[in-house]
């Protein structure tokens, strides 16, 4: 039951468990507002019930370094705390055994700087003082290792980017410092330069054994246990590393947005890569195989020196580095090797020829060996050898084989050098620091998650039965009664996945059938474990199955699975290798082993199992790394994804246990005093709740109760300190009532008066003190009510416009739905009468035509009978020269069918033996055919992968001639514009020109004192020649064509013949003039201007012009004048007038 304006944490699907108040609840669903809006937002959350964990505001504000010190423990209780701690810089959290770590994604948090390490350093045999850290672990740890002189371990878990390797380190150098701390110089010394040793290794094995993931640009793609050795003294000494199952897919290949290993890409950072033919990264297909040739890490020059100088610290040589690199080299090379179908077998494309050289070079091995195993191989049937050629695919399949070999081999051999200088054999105890890959949940998983997660679930199931034995002690030590407490036992999964007739066996069954596929093994599977609990197959997986984690439903996709099972390389592969000259190259494939090769399954099962003995052995320590957002930058959190880490890492998996328990435990005293109102003792209040031994029990020191015991005892202890409340109520008002008697009795006593009226002034003074406080009282709630009613009314009247506004809309509806009915209606009337006159139409058409048949049949049947007794006769002659035709045809038939058999069965003998020979040629053909078909369908994939590659020069010269005609359309478009450019500044020079002339000649007139007939005269002229410029203003292109331009040159004429006239006249009445002929002197000082204004000239024009049109007109000014329409015309053609120009003519008054 949920009430109103209760507070507690509810279920958010985008940010898991909050701390919210309930607003609203209708018996089903609960309306609630998150506490802190600024953070999750102001909008109201509906949950259900069971959504819902009702809590107090100090369950919420609970801060405990160690969570198993809650109150309550809930998933919402845990993910609360851990979350106010990481927003406050508090990234480590006790809970239990376990360490949780959230990585802070930066390293200056002030409580964790390396200067605060002597705080821990100063310490006892156990941390009490200082807050929970890894180096807390690595403390307890190393004192329990010399207590109790017995073996220890720290498991180190978490996924991709949670930090890991950061916490393997930390605990790394804080054993390097404590256990150095009481002693003499040379023991300090000692210790100092294994530590530093162990911290060189990091360098080498993460350059070739780690790589970015979308989740993290360092995740470690191996699994490492390392043996910390000390002496008796408790003096680090050396240490011993073992890895597991390196991700050899990772080698060929890797993921979108991921990258192989970093000494993929190193290898062509480094001074080597011009040696190695590694200059250019962008050539090599295994470096862009997921779109992502960069990373944050192991990515410069400097890294790979760095990784250089750390391979030399721990004992290898430059020649064995330089070794090293050329391996990695060739694999490079080998990736991109290709090959092409050659009828049945396969041969490697010329265009890797050069890398396969290049390959065998650096391997120093010989090439054509190489070629020789990549595209064939050797069987031994009866004794006989006999060479089969493989086909492109398995040629492929071979090469990934020998390439994966060579980068696993050397990854050992990397691994068994830093053993070499860091491994010591001594009298003394070893902590083992576990730095192993997380549980793995993706959109597609394969072989490789399978088993991490079987890891992963061993794991868990170490922790389970050591959290519950811890809890045993505790509970037993109090003596509460646990045996009806069954805790979860994940057990059946493990056995389900590696026991007998598991997953690995019946994998490794079907390895062993040579005709064993994914599909076959899949069905198996299907059939061996129908009905377990842990497995599912559902109808639509057709190539996967789902097995029931602890930490989660995970699908496999069963693709690969027996290719990666078997993981098999050519022996002719490993001799060829053993032959190399180069020293450390010979020594990485043995050849020389003949015991039978494990597969996959079977040496990672061998793997485990030591490796959870020798944990079994040991006491464990455990440290959860989280990572709180996806992110990956400070102070951001993401509760699903951490709520899921918590769920993978084990750290729910404590709290179930707890809550297989007793999960809520208070102090007796905290206990009676929380609940004293349902009793004196804890017997008591058990029995008042109803409480058995299965959900509360009493310990000698605290209280054990079930979650459901517990919120049980919270309803009743409200329901009692409720009924309380209501008793003194009662006895207050009576006392009060009684006391008012009183008075009144002492009122009716005279003598008593005075003391009476004292008694009623201190009455009054107390109904004065309790009508102030009701009347504050009553204020409130007038207040109170005031603010709902004007909250109320608010949404009253908005609830109210709501509804006139939707009554309005339902009338409209209702008004257009009965116009259209009406329409409809009308419509259908008219449709019917339509159809009635149409039947009436049609039914007076019949009944003229029935009478006209009437008519007809009355004539017929006289007709009629005549001509049938004329038919009658017809007929039966017909019929007499019939049976005679039949007989005839019968008699004739008879003969041909009688010299027909006797052919048949002359052709019959002919036919058998024809038969018997064409079944001996069937066979022969059939084979022919079957070859033939065999080599048609290999020609058919070549001629599909050429016309594929012929279509594609086919789109590249489409996109080709696309990119040239946009050209040669930008070209037009330029040169369209430089003609306007010209043309614009030439029509403009040549009105500045005529302007001009027509001054110079009016001032010439004046000058020579003509007279004022003279003076009308030439402004007539200017006047026509303004109005003939007027009209000859270009047209626009839509107006251009052939009358276009013969109108130009009317206008032309025009001009000319009135200049004419213009010039005789001026030549008859003015006695001096300047110049004899008008024309000549505008030609010349048109052509002067144009030069001057435009800086074109004429023969500068003449360059331009088009050879295939008759040349311009230049016979004088006039001509030049007007005629500069046409020369545009004739040099650039009709297309080259612009549009009408917006500027006005300038030389227009």
């Amino acid at each position: 039951m949920i009430e109103v304006g209760a507070t507690g944490f509810f279920l958010c699907p985008r940010n898991s468990w909050i701390p919210g108040t309930v607003e609203q609840w209708d018996g089903k669903i609960a309306a609630i507002r998150p506490v802190d809006q600024n953070l999750y937002g102001r909008e109201t959350v509906k949950v259900q019930e069971s959504s819902f964990f009702s809590a107090k505001d100090e369950i919420m504000h609970e801060d405990v370094d160690d969570l198993l010190n809650l109150t309550v423990l809930h998933d919402s209780t845990l993910i609360n705390c851990l979350r106010r701690r990481y927003l406050n810089n508090v990234i480590y959290t006790n809970i239990g055994a376990i360490a949780v770590a959230l990585n802070p994604f930066k390293f200056d948090i002030p409580a964790y700087t390396d200067d605060k390490m002597v705080l821990y350093l100063a310490e006892g045999d156990i941390i009490e003082k200082n807050l929970p850290h890894s180096w807390a672990v690595a403390h307890n740890t190393y004192f329990e290792l010399r207590n109790d002189n017995c073996n220890q371990c720290v498991l180190v878990s978490g996924e991709s980017g949670a930090g890991k390797t950061e916490a393997s380190k930390i605990v790394m150098k804080y054993l390097a410092a404590i256990s150095c701390k009481e002693g003499g110089d040379i023991q300090k010394e000692a210790g100092r330069v294994v530590g530093s040793k162990i911290n060189l290794t990091s360098p080498p094995l993460e350059c070739f054994g780690n790589a970015k993931t979308v989740r993290n640009d360092n995740s470690s793609r191996f699994g490492k246990f390392m043996r910390v050795k000390f002496d008796k003294d408790g003096f680090l000494v050396g240490a011993h590393i073992v890895k597991y199952l390196l991700e050899k897919s990772r080698i060929v290949t890797a993921a979108e947005n991921e990258r192989c290993y970093h000494s993929l890409y190193l290898v062509c950072r480094g001074n080597h890569a011009e040696k190695f033919g590694t200059e250019n990264d962008k050539e090599f297909r295994i470096l862009t195989s997921g779109n992502c040739l960069h990373n944050k890490e192991f990515d410069t020059t400097a890294e790979f020196d760095e990784v250089c100088k750390s391979m030399v610290a721990v004992g290898i040589s430059e020649a064995e580095c330089e070794s090293m690199w050329a391996v990695v080299a060739s694999v490079l090379h080998l990736g991109n090797v290709s090959f092409v179908d050659d009828g049945e077998g396969s041969l490697v494309n010329s265009k890797s020829e050069f890398s396969l050289a290049t390959a065998a070079a650096l391997l120093q091995v010989e090439g054509e060996s190489l070629r020789r195993e990549f595209t064939k191989t050797q069987l031994f049937v009866a004794g006989q050898q006999i060479v089969k050629l493989l086909k492109p695919t398995l040629a492929l399949d071979a090469k990934e084989a020998l390439m994966k070999a060579l980068y696993d081999a050397q990854f050992q051999w990397l691994v068994d050098k830093c053993n070499a200088i860091l491994d010591v054999d001594v009298d003394g105890n070893w902590i083992g620091l576990l730095d192993i890959f997380g549980f793995e949940m993706f959109e597609t998983n394969s072989f490789e998650q399978l088993c991490i997660n079987l890891a992963n679930e061993s794991l868990q199931n170490h922790y389970n039965t050591y959290i519950f034995e811890r809890d045993l002690e505790e509970c037993r030590s109090e003596g509460i009664d646990m045996s009806m407490v069954a805790f979860p036992d994940n057990a059946p999964c493990i056995h389900m996945v590696s026991g007998k007739g598991g997953i690995f066996a019946l994998l490794d069954e079907e390895c062993s059938l040579g005709k064993g596929t994914d599909d076959s093994f899949l069905e198996k599977l299907s059939v061996a474990h129908q009905g377990n609990p842990f497995f599912q197959r559902k109808i639509l997986q057709k190539s996967s199955f789902t097995v029931i984690h602890y930490a989660g439903d995970v699908t496999y996709e069963v693709s690969g699975f027996l290719d990666k099972n078997r993981d098999t390389i050519k022996d002719a592969f490993k001799l060829i290798v053993s032959q190399s000259t180069n020293a450390l190259v010979s020594q990485l494939l043995d050849p020389s082993s003949e015991a039978k090769k494990m597969t996959v399954a079977t040496f990672f099962k061998i793997q485990l199992k030591e490796l959870m003995d020798v944990l079994n052995s040991t006491n464990p320590h455990w440290i959860r790394c989280i990572k709180p957002h996806p992110a990956k930058k400070p102070l951001m959190w993401h509760g699903p994804n951490v709520m899921s880490q918590l769920s993978s890492s084990g750290v729910l998996g404590t709290v179930k246990i707890r809550k297989a328990g007793f999960p809520v435990r208070l102090k007796v005293g905290d206990f009676l005093a929380k609940f004293n109102v349902l009793g004196k003792s804890v017997e008591e209040i058990f029995a008042t709740g109803s409480l058995g031994s299965a959900m509360g029990q009493k310990g000698s020191v605290r209280v054990f109760l079930k979650s459901e015991a517990y919120n049980k005892l919270e309803h009743l202890n409200k329901q009692a300190l409720r009924k309380h409340t209501q008793t003194v109520q009662s006895f207050a008002r009576g006392v009060y009532e009684m006391s008012v008697i009183r008075q009144i009795q002492r009122l009716q006593n005279g003598a008593l008066y005075e003391r009476l009226r004292v008694v009623a002034l201190r009455l009054l003074a107390l109904q004065d003190v309790e009508s102030n406080a009701r009347q504050g009282v009553e204020d409130g709630l007038l207040r109170q009510l005031r603010e709902h009613y004007q909250s109320f009314e608010g949404r009253s009247k908005e609830i109210i416009r709501i509804i006139r506004q939707k009554q309005l809309e339902k009338q409209k509806e209702d008004y257009e739905r009965r116009q259209r009915e009406e329409a409809l209606r009308l419509e259908r009337e008219r449709i019917a009468a339509q159809r009635r006159e149409a039947a009436e139409r049609r039914r007076r058409e019949e009944h003229e035509r029935m009478a006209e048949l009437q008519k007809l049949h009355s004539q017929v049947d006289a007709a009629s009978a005549t001509k049938a007794a004329n038919d009658l006769r017809e007929a039966e002659k017909v019929r007499r020269e019939m049976e005679q035709f039949i007989l005839a045809k019968s008699q004739q038939f008879l003969r041909e069918r009688t010299k027909k058999r006797e052919d048949d069965k002359a052709k019959a003998e002919s036919v058998k033996s024809r038969r018997l020979l064409l079944e001996s040629t069937r066979s022969r053909t059939l084979e022919a055919i079957a070859e033939r078909t065999e080599h048609l369908q290999r020609k058919g994939e070549a001629l599909k992968a050429t016309r594929e590659f012929e279509s594609q020069q086919q789109r590249e010269e489409q996109k080709l001639k696309m990119t040239i005609r946009r050209n040669e359309a930008a070209m037009k478009l330029r040169e369209e514009e430089e003609r306007r450019e010209v043309y614009y500044s030439t029509q403009a020079a040549i009105g500045d020109a005529r302007f001009q002339f027509l001054q110079e000649l009016k001032a010439q007139v004046q000058r020579d004192n003509c007279v004022r007939h003279h003076i009308q005269h030439i402004e007539k002229y200017e006047e026509a020649i303004d109005v003939d410029i007027a009209r000859s203003v270009i047209p626009t292109r839509t107006e251009t064509g052939e009358k276009d331009v013969e109108e130009i040159r009317r206008l032309q004429t025009r001009l000319e013949r009135r200049s004419t006239e213009a010039s005789n006249r001026l030549s008859s009445r003015t006695e001096t003039t300047r110049v004899a002929t008008p024309r000549a002197h505008m030609s010349v000082d048109i052509t002067s201007s144009l030069i001057s204004r435009t800086g074109v000239s004429t023969s500068d024009a003449r360059k331009h012009r088009d050879p295939h049109l008759p040349p311009p007109i230049d016979r004088n000014l006039l001509n030049r004048l007007s005629g500069s329409t046409n020369q545009i015309i004739a040099t650039y053609g009709t297309a080259a007038l612009p549009t009408r120009p917006s500027y006005s003519v300038p030389w227009k008054r």
